[in-house]
């Protein structure tokens, strides 16, 4: 983990929610990493897996709203979660999301936030709940017998690709996972990337582990002579997201499968990571 910074805000969006008015002052953190992983564990990961850990439904994040049918990945990602037998499946609560917690990579251009930039390090934003919002998570995490709650989201942000030691540009997705990119407006600007984010915080509310896993890039080839809009999603491609798969990886597994498993291998110390340890040197600190 890189460079962390902490402090308190008037929240005026939570990323799991929809924009809403300044609804209490809470935690915000902002954390940078130079490459993936991209998450910060603020606890040792040996205090969480013997644990009761819950997750709630999956969200689509503002950012992917105008993608059509995305239902289908989100499905998909609940079912998974629900075959997991180190967590526990939770029914949606009754509390305001607007006043949950939220955590995004920032922006090429958000205002009044840290941006990110070209050869710089990845910057993400955590925002807790409001104290309205922990207690109310007190009483449904004592209510459901568990001991951590996991918030997951299915959002979009932009990458910008880093320049190689030995020549070249790459874009950094997830965990052992990048492209190379060989064209100048990807070069440049930055690339729209699926990610799963999420959120892991105790039952009073309070900040456990963040992370985010990359899910693929709005184009997979970087063509000479791609078109700037090849650098963001188009509205159909719902069923190709669900249906693409990481083919660098010897079974070839779903993609969105490849990033749930190492976000959660990272935050939780549940299951092994998928990438090609011949190439990539990772570690879990458990």
């Amino acid at each position: 983990m890189g460079k962390v910074s902490i402090g308190l805000v008037c929240a005026f969006m939570s990323v799991f929610g929809v924009v809403t008015g300044c609804t209490a002052t809470r935690t915000n953190a902002t954390f940078e990493t130079p490459a993936p992983p991209f998450r910060a564990n603020v606890r040792e990961m040996k205090q969480v897996v013997s644990k009761r850990i819950g997750v709630m439904p999956v969200r689509i994040g503002q950012t992917m709203t105008r993608i059509d049918n995305l239902k289908l990945l989100v499905a998909q990602l609940d079912r998974w979660f629900g075959t997991r037998d180190w967590i526990q499946p939770l029914v949606p609560s009754a509390l305001p999301p607007e006043q949950g917690p939220g955590i995004a990579v920032a922006g090429a251009h958000d205002e009044g936030h840290v941006q990110q930039a070209r050869d710089k390090p990845v910057v993400f934003r955590y925002w807790g709940g409001t104290e309205t919002w922990r207690k109310g998570l007190s009483e449904y995490a004592a209510e459901h017998e568990v001991d951590y709650v996991l918030f997951v989201q299915v959002s979009s942000a932009p990458y910008f690709s880093t320049a190689r030691p030995g020549g070249g540009r790459v874009l950094h997705i997830g965990t052992g996972y990048s492209e190379p990119v060989v064209t100048k407006a990807a070069s440049e600007l930055p690339v729209d990337v699926l990610e799963i984010a999420a959120v892991l915080v105790d039952a009073r509310g309070d900040l456990v582990a963040v992370g985010i896993e990359g899910v693929l890039p709005a184009t997979r080839t970087f063509a000479e002579g791609a078109a700037p809009s090849s650098l963001h999603f188009a509205a159909d491609v719902a069923g190709k997201i669900a249906a693409a798969r990481r083919t660098d990886l010897p079974t070839g597994p779903l993609a969105w499968e490849a990033a749930a498993q190492n976000l959660c291998a990272h935050l939780l110390g549940k299951g092994e990571l998928l990438l090609l340890r011949a190439r990539d040197a990772y570690s879990i600190e458990r």
